[in-house]
């Protein structure tokens, strides 16, 4: 007989963070050794876009890391996130995604589920968007998250990385 289980609000977040930023890490390694064997340097990946008003595969890692860590500051009300430098290199792209790893790290499992119900608004340039904590980690901060983990996939993708979907979403 099945068991009812509840999905905290850690486990619908932390963990979904921590697995996207580990599998994104694993693209761009892909990314690095095609660069590598195909003898175009990874500069070219670094600024390589979808469309000219989207941003960049380094803005994309940056988007990816950022919201993931201001969803953690916004549920554990009171952590801050240290500042981050923007990058300039893939190699500190890489080196975004292990401080942000190590960030999540931290996080108190008991602080977030605590959360739930606490209030969170997301100031955008034309309107404030409300949400309770479970709701803004459901409804805004993973489908943004995943937005950038796809378009950085995208990114590779179209430039030749020998990329498959299970790369991006883990085959574990």
């Amino acid at each position: 007989m099945p068991t009812s289980t509840t999905l905290s609000l850690y486990n619908a977040s932390i963990p979904v963070f921590v697995r996207g930023l580990n599998q994104l890490s694993y693209v761009l390694d892909k990314g690095d050794s095609h660069a590598r064997s195909a003898g175009t340097g990874v500069e070219r990946l670094y600024d390589a876009k979808l469309a000219p008003d989207m941003l960049s595969l380094a803005g994309q890692v940056q988007a990816a890391t950022d919201i993931a860590r201001a969803a953690t500051a916004r549920i554990c009300s009171g952590m801050q996130p240290s500042p981050m430098s923007a990058t300039k290199t893939y190699a500190d792209l890489k080196s975004r995604i292990a401080k942000t790893l190590t960030y999540l790290e931290q996080v108190d499992r008991a602080a977030v589920d605590d959360a739930g119900e606490q209030s969170i608004a997301v100031t955008l340039p034309d309107r404030t968007l409300n949400y309770t904590a479970l709701r803004y980690v459901q409804e805004f901060a993973v489908p943004n998250f995943y937005f950038h983990l796809i378009a950085a996939y995208c990114l590779l993708r179209s430039n030749a990385v020998p990329l498959q979907k299970l790369d991006l979403i883990g085959a574990n």
